[in-house]
């Protein structure tokens, strides 16, 4: 039982790990966006905005 406990846990933290690499991933893709093209109408960029 306890070797099937230790194998859902590997598991989970595979996935978190893949989710997070995926997070990173589209926040890096976010970020070329954005030095490729600033927001012309705001005039300024998009994390200027969020903060």
């Amino acid at each position: 039982m306890k070797e099937k406990e230790e194998e859902e846990e590997e598991m989970k933290f595979a996935v978190s790990s893949l989710s997070l690499a995926g997070i990173n991933s589209l926040i890096d893709f976010s970020r070329q966006l954005e030095a490729a093209s600033p927001d012309p109408i705001a005039g300024h960029s998009f994390r200027e905005n969020a903060v």
